[in-house]
């Protein structure tokens, strides 16, 4: 999926696992009826498949920065510390 997103190709996901996760939930549908209808509209709507390329190529780059993400682990674990002192 992760590949998918770096070259701006959207992801059709159903909405839990590992793709859904890394996909994020503007990629994500209820279920595989829903997902055909997701491809189809993708096959055929030039201007929504462009805006949601560059939606995923944008998510993609937040999942891969190391530095990004280490921030966001660094934030976690002050927020749990602060929770478990109360």
């Amino acid at each position: 999926a992760v590949e998918s997103m770096i070259k701006g190709v959207p992801v059709v996901s159903v909405n839990y696992g590992d793709v859904a996760v890394n996909a994020g939930e503007d990629f994500c549908v209820k279920d595989y009826s829903d997902m055909k209808e997701m491809i189809l509209k993708y096959s055929s709507d030039k201007s929504f498949y462009d805006i949601m390329s560059n939606k995923e190529k944008e998510r993609a780059n937040v999942l891969l920065d190391a530095d990004l993400e280490l921030v966001r682990i660094i934030q976690e674990m002050d927020k749990r510390e602060e929770q478990c002192a109360l």
